[in-house]
């Protein structure tokens, strides 16, 4: 059910004039309240949320990891809902109308469901049609004629249309804890074939490692080949293998819940970009609601792959 708590911006904007000032006296002069009516509010946020936003036993507030993570992904979202509200006062009038997507499976997977849910919180009026393509089928001629949006993780410069690049995320080794127990260390890309391994099937061209200036060919033997990444971060965390390219986004859930951890640790692969196209029609209006959505993608990539990064890490990083 809909919780009123979560759904109050001034109750996230108190969150965020908060975390600035470090202080419920400073949050509270700025908005002209009571300091404990601040400490309320946010105690009351806290519970709606199940889980403490400050660490409060010190002489000054510090977030703790989940509060530093709602403030990475609230900012972002209580800007745009700004800038909403300057353009009702300002009369621009934004359509209510249905975007129509073509996304790969992995690429609706590793951040789209993300960003649509999120996106409708600040433009709830706005529906979604979201279709599944795969590589080589003709769809550009599409755009503008019922598509609106492709996404896909390659590049092809065409002047007829307008591209940009809306996401670019880690690739990651990732296994279930048994399975390293009992087969580990993986240390190493050889030390990755003693065990089946999987990987999603149009990432297979940029499976190269590299350590610094040391690069090691990527695996040429799978026992697991699908285009859904979800399927087979499952797989991994089953046990069945090691998924080699995992988008640090899947990983970083299954990381969280202790089902899968990031094995191959010092060694990168080639990021995983997703770039988005549309008409150029739409592109050139200012008011157009599929540029608004590709900026609120772009933005959101930067939060949802910061938050991957605090739980998968970077090559050479300690897990």
């Amino acid at each position: 059910m809909p919780n009123a708590v979560l759904e109050n911006l001034n109750a996230w904007k108190l969150f965020v004039r908060v975390a600035g000032f470090r202080s419920f006296r400073s949050a509270a002069k700025a908005f002209d309240e009571d300091p404990s009516v601040v400490s309320r509010r946010i105690a009351q946020l806290e519970t709606a949320l199940g889980f403490r936003l400050f660490d409060t036993s010190g002489q000054t507030l510090v977030l703790t990891e989940d509060g530093r993570r709602a403030l990475r992904t609230i900012a972002p979202l209580l800007d745009i809902a700004e800038k909403t509200f300057a353009d009702i006062r300002e009369g621009v009038v934004r359509p209510k109308r249905q975007l129509h997507i073509l996304a790969s499976a992995g690429f609706q997977n590793a951040f789209l469901w993300r960003a649509t849910a999120r996106f409708r919180l600040l433009h709830p009026d706005t529906t979604f049609w979201i279709e599944t393509f795969r590589q080589g089928d003709s769809f550009f001629d599409q755009l503008g004629h019922g598509v609106d949006i492709i996404v896909t993780s390659f590049r092809q410069e065409n002047p007829n249309l307008y591209l940009r690049r809306v996401s670019r995320h880690q690739k990651v080794c990732v296994a279930s804890p048994v399975l390293v127990e009992r087969h580990g260390p993986f240390e190493t890309p050889r030390d990755l074939e003693r065990v089946p391994l999987s990987a999603n099937v149009h990432f297979l061209r940029s499976l190269s490692f590299r350590r610094g200036d040391e690069v090691a060919d990527g695996p040429r033997h799978f026992a697991m080949l699908t285009d859904n990444s979800s399927f087979l971060a499952d797989w991994a965390a089953a046990g069945c293998g090691i998924f080699v390219g995992c988008p640090s986004t899947i990983a970083a859930d299954r990381i969280r819940d202790r089902r899968l951890v990031r094995v191959c640790k010092d060694w990168s692969l080639p990021l995983l970009e997703g770039w988005a196209y549309a008409s150029l029609a739409e592109a050139m209006n200012p008011n157009s609601l599929i540029v608004t959505f590709l900026d609120f993608l772009e933005a959101l990539n930067r939060m949802v792959l910061e938050d991957a990064r605090t739980v998968v890490g970077e090559a050479g990083d300690a897990m």
